[in-house]
C-alpha cells in the first residue's frame, strides 16, 4: 500500500480513505443482514455508492469522514472506521463511527481502529471531547465504545428507514485521556444486575440504564457514600472479629476458631 493513502496506522492496521475502487469491498460488507442490523437491513447497491459518494465529499469539506480499514498482514479491507460530525438532537457532535465485515469481527479491530480515530480527534484536530451514537440493543458495539473509554451521557429516538430507534450517546472527553481504569472486580462485572459503575465506567452488558450511587454501592457492597474520602469501586472491607475459644480445654491448648 502506498504510504501517501494512509490517514492512520496501528499495530495491525492501515485506515486510508475510501475510493471508488472499495464498491464492490464495501457492498460485501454493506448488504449482509447481520453486519447492518443496526441500519434496520442491508443497502442496496445504489445506497452503497450513495454512502461511498458522501465519504469522499466529506474528505473534501472537511478533511476526515470514514476511513477504510486495511489488514496490514493481508492487506484486505476488513471495515470502515472513522470520524464524521453527526446530528444529535438540536446539536452536531463528532462521532467515532465504524463497521466491520463479518469475517473480521471478535478481533479486536473495530476497537483498535476506533482508539485510533478518537486520538486523532484529540491530537489533531483538536476536538475536546467526542461521541459515538449506538442502537440502544446493539450490545457488541456498546462494549466497543466503552472499551475506548465512552461513558453514556443521553438517550434519544431517532427515526431511520421508517422505524424508531432508540439510541444511546456515548462521550469521550479529553481532560479523561489518562483515567485510571475502574477498579471493579471482574467478577462483580459479570454478575452485578444492570447498571452503571460511579467511577463512569459502563458495567458488561449494562443497557441504557444508569442506577443511582447507592443502588450500585448497595450491589456490590461498596463504599458508602457518607464514608468520608471513599472512591468509588471500593470494595467494602468487613471487620476482624476476635476469634472465639471453643471453651476452656481448647483454650488451654490454644485451639480457637473464628465464628
Amino acid at each position: 500500500m502506498e504510504k501517501k493513502n494512509v490517514v492512520l496506522e496501528t499495530e495491525r492496521l492501515y485506515l486510508r480513505r475510501l475510493e471508488p475502487g472499495d464498491f464492490d469491498a464495501l457492498c460485501a460488507m454493506m448488504q449482509d443482514e447481520e453486519v447492518m442490523y443496526a441500519y434496520n437491513g442491508p443497502f442496496s447497491a445504489d445506497e452503497v455508492r450513495t454512502w461511498l459518494d458522501k465519504q469522499m465529499e466529506r474528505y473534501d469539506e472537511r478533511g476526515f469522514g470514514l476511513w477504510a480499514v486495511i489488514l496490514k498482514e493481508t492487506g484486505e479491507l476488513a471495515g470502515q472506521c472513522g470520524l464524521s460530525l453527526q446530528k444529535w438532537k438540536d446539536r452536531e457532535v463528532l462521532e467515532v463511527g465504524y463497521m466491520f465485515h463479518k469475517a473480521h469481527w471478535h478481533k479486536g479491530y473495530a476497537t483498535e481502529a476506533a482508539q485510533a480515530c478518537k486520538e486523532y480527534a484529540f491530537d489533531t484536530l483538536g476536538a475536546e471531547e467526542v461521541y459515538s451514537i449506538i442502537r440502544d440493543t446493539n450490545l457488541p458495539s456498546q462494549n466497543v465504545v466503552r472499551r475506548n473509554g465512552m461513558t453514556p451521557v443521553d438517550t434519544w429516538v431517532k427515526h431511520y428507514r421508517g422505524v424508531d430507534m432508540p439510541h444511546i450517546l456515548f462521550c469521550a472527553k479529553k481532560e479523561n485521556k489518562k483515567r485510571a481504569p475502574c477498579k471493579v472486580p471482574v467478577l462483580h462485572r459479570l454478575t452485578l444486575p444492570p447498571a452503571f459503575c460511579p467511577c463512569g465506567a459502563a458495567l458488561m452488558f449494562a443497557p441504557a440504564v444508569a442506577y443511582s450511587y447507592s443502588t450500585f454501592s448497595s450491589a456490590v457492597g461498596g463504599v458508602s457514600q457518607k464514608t468520608p474520602g471513599a472512591a468509588p469501586c471500593s470494595p467494602r472491607r468487613r471487620p476482624r472479629k476476635r476469634p472465639r475459644a471453643y471453651g476452656s480445654a481448647e483454650r488451654k491448648r490454644g485451639r480457637t476458631r473464628f465464628p
